[in-house]
């Protein structure tokens, strides 16, 4: 959301500090904003604004390479959405596959539920059964 955030306000023209701090009121995480807020303070000290988002943990630097060579050849604002978009399909990957593991444990305990009311339900039955012969 970072990314996306990022990358509409650069298309707006906005400059880098300017734009961290629109990301940075607008977004819903306190600890991403404060985050925000630590980059972009040292963007309006001079910083480089790679060398900021790396500094706050909120690329990598893979993301901070590929943001430069972006920037050189002055495609920064599509670089950012990419990469915004790799980093959803990766999340709803991480997601998908959590859930196919999760689904299996889920049906296996609702079956346990299933056993033990059964069984408390026979166990009388049973007895009544023995009790009779």
């Amino acid at each position: 959301i970072v990314m996306r955030g990022l990358g509409l306000a650069l298309r707006r023209g906005m400059p880098m500090a300017e734009a961290l701090k629109l990301v940075e009121e607008s977004y819903p995480l306190p600890v991403v904003s404060r985050r925000l807020a630590w980059a972009r303070q040292r963007v309006e000290g001079g910083q480089d604004w790679r060398q900021a988002l790396l500094g706050a943990e909120l690329i990598t630097m893979a993301d901070a390479a590929v943001l430069a060579a972006a920037e050189r050849v002055g495609n920064l604002d599509w670089a950012l959405d990419e990469m915004s978009a790799s980093s959803l399909r990766r999340q709803a990957q991480r997601v998908q596959i959590g859930l196919q593991i999760l689904f299996p444990v889920l049906l296996l305990s609702v079956g346990l539920v299933v056993f033990i009311f059964v069984c408390g339900l026979f166990m009388p039955l049973i007895t009544l059964i023995q009790g009779l012969s």
